[in-house]
């Protein structure tokens, strides 16, 4: 198979969604900013995913070329059994697995990708140093502002580093892809 656009996605629920085409990056966010106002009175604000959306714009990125995504894999820990952390990563799940059914939909082909692989790969982890989530987080935004040569949020840096792993994964270990490679074809054996 030949493809000559990727995307990437971190399916998180502040995730987001970057293809790469012609030497450029794309990345936008996949939530969407709710204001409501609650009980008392008070604007509040909650994010909420739209799928309809979501399916668009990767049916519009279909047209643009021959895609293959990269997605990050999501999966639950039984460290994070506490009940707030359980619902949250449950949560993870459903919008991880609607993705999948997006791209299987759109007949996209897919690598569904660890976290850890994709961090190692493009050497963010540090092994000896200790950092919260949030100078992490700061880390990639800028690692992924460098890469991208673009502008990057905290929702889409993520998603351009799948990206940009999935784009050096197909320049230089294409056996990696073609043994992960999820399409409609293979998906139902």
């Amino acid at each position: 198979m030949s493809f000559n656009l990727i995307i990437g996605i971190d399916p998180g629920t502040s995730g987001g969604i970057t293809y790469y085409k012609n030497k450029r990056y794309n990345p936008v966010s996949i939530k969407n900013t709710i204001k409501y106002t609650n009980s008392d009175g008070k604007i509040k604000e909650r994010s909420k995913i739209d799928y309809d959306k979501i399916k668009q714009y990767l049916t519009h990125i279909k047209e643009l070329g021959s895609p293959i995504c990269f997605i990050e894999k999501v999966s639950l820990w039984s460290k994070d059994s506490s009940s707030f952390k359980f619902m949250r990563q449950e949560k993870m799940l459903r919008v991880h697995q609607t993705l999948l059914n997006i791209l299987a939909d759109l007949d996209i082909p897919y690598v569904e990708v660890h976290p850890r692989t994709w961090q190692v790969y493009l050497r963010l982890v540090h092994k000896f140093k200790v950092e919260t989530i949030t100078e992490r987080k700061n880390r990639y935004k800028v690692y992924a502002g460098i890469v991208g040569n673009c502008h990057v949020t905290h929702d889409t840096a993520d998603s351009l580093l799948i990206c940009e792993f999935g784009r050096r994964k197909l320049i230089q270990d294409s056996i990696y892809v073609a043994k992960n490679i999820i399409t409609t074809k293979n998906l139902f054996k």
